[in-house]
């Protein structure tokens, strides 16, 4: 995330990626770690305000309403919620 931020500074970027990436990126932005912590679901959209400064705050995560009510839940995912399009993230400073 820290070279995405950096990249493009003050622009809104979106990051698309699988949702083993986009769980991992949002345990660090609240503080997880590396912990794998929710089951995403297809086509899910994650978003996270990003700034030069290091700090960082989770928006959304695992958003599906956009697929307008017709996503499954991964293999294995308990609440069918959404997966990995990736987090979009935001320069505010």
């Amino acid at each position: 995330m820290d070279r995405v931020v950096l990249a493009h500074p003050g622009r809104r970027v979106a990051v698309v990626c699988h949702g083993g990436v986009n769980n991992a990126v949002a345990a660090e932005v609240i503080g997880l770690g590396s912990s794998l912590f929710f089951e995403p679901a297809y086509v899910s959209v994650s978003r996270a305000v990003a700034s030069r400064t290091g700090a960082r705050q989770l928006l959304s995560l695992n958003e599906t309403w956009h697929a307008g009510g017709t996503v499954g839940a991964a293999p294995g995912a308990g609440t069918g919620a959404a997966t990995g399009a990736g987090p979009s993230v935001t320069d505010s400073a």
